[in-house]
């Protein structure tokens, strides 16, 4: 039986995700995941979705401003790694992207998915 919440990380999409970056642990993963998301130009399918909103939630926690949900798996690479501006600018544009055409916002709903983008968002930015 599958996992599926609200949830950033509670999809079988985004924890798959999450295994394959354990796997290649580095930041180039994220980078080319969320360029990925930016870069293509159709409708945004669940999990390539999920495995964007997994990956920028990561840069959230490096941020210092993990999600609920965030994987105690990752916690140490987002405590000792370092990201620059571009690469929080990638996240936030990835993010707002998956939030305007996708069907993982079409799963979450018009109210849940404009909480969640905000959330993620601010939670990425700069202080």
């Amino acid at each position: 039986m599958g996992a599926w919440g609200s949830g950033s990380f509670q999809n079988d999409s985004a924890l798959n995700w999450v295994d394959r970056f354990l796997d290649n642990e580095g930041m180039s993963l994220i980078i080319n995941k969320l360029e990925g998301i930016i870069n293509y130009a159709g409708y945004i399918e669940v999990d390539a979705a999920s495995a964007g909103i997994a990956a920028s939630e990561i840069i959230a926690a490096i941020k210092g401003r993990p999600s609920e949900d965030f994987r105690d798996e990752l916690k140490e690479f987002s405590q000792n790694a370092v990201i620059n501006n571009e690469i929080e600018l990638l996240a936030i544009r990835a993010v707002e992207k998956i939030f305007s055409k996708s069907e993982l916002s079409e799963l979450w709903g018009p109210s849940d998915s404009e909480e969640m983008k905000k959330d993620l968002i601010n939670r990425i930015k700069t202080i």
